[in-house]
């Protein structure tokens, strides 16, 4: 009967083998012991660097507009509404955010972008689903000149950079800026 908030392991080491104390910004709901009026979002903004948005449940469809096709594509809408104001005053306080995989698709619809609800049955591909979520990998390429690539050395592909990629939702249409 209880709600529980994760922070991945392996993405809280990785952050901080880059000498980076690592907080999770636990979800405050209105009707919790805290009150949602007493805690401002900008102050996290104001005294953290960063903020890293990590995977974990769907998106609500009804976050870009649109209803659930399944009823098991319902989303978190209250994690994803909470995580889209965080997101706005990261962004807004100029500070770097990084999504992964959900954290990135949640980026592009909180600057007004779409999802694909899930991949195989509206694209026919399969290819992001794997029982085995650490050995599924594969290659990514870096747009040149970006900061991304010059932080990771340069161009991926043909056996360049790869990543971890488990999911059946994706991009759709791209949200402003991106």
């Amino acid at each position: 009967s209880k709600t529980l908030q994760y922070l991945e392991q392996s993405v809280a080491h990785w952050v901080m083998s880059r000498d980076v104390i690592v907080l999770m910004i636990p979800t405050v709901l209105g009707d919790g012991m805290i009150n949602r009026s007493s805690i401002r979002l900008a102050d996290y903004a104001r005294y953290l660097d960063g903020l890293v948005l990590q995977g974990g449940a769907d998106l609500s469809p009804r976050s870009y507009g649109e209803e659930p096709l399944h009823q098991d594509w319902h989303g978190d809408a209250v994690r994803a509404a909470y995580e889209m104001e965080l997101f706005h005053e990261f962004v807004e306080a100029g500070k770097p955010v990084l999504g992964i995989c959900r954290g990135a698709q949640l980026m592009n619809v909180a600057l007004g972008g779409t999802l694909y609800q899930d991949i195989p049955s509206q694209l026919g591909v399969s290819h992001h689903l794997h029982r085995d979520y650490d050995s599924h990998a594969h290659d990514i390429v870096l747009t040149p000149d970006s900061l991304l690539a010059g932080l990771l050395g340069g161009q991926g592909g043909q056996g360049g950079k790869q990543v971890i990629s488990i999911h059946h939702q994706a991009i759709r249409a791209l949200g402003r800026g991106l």
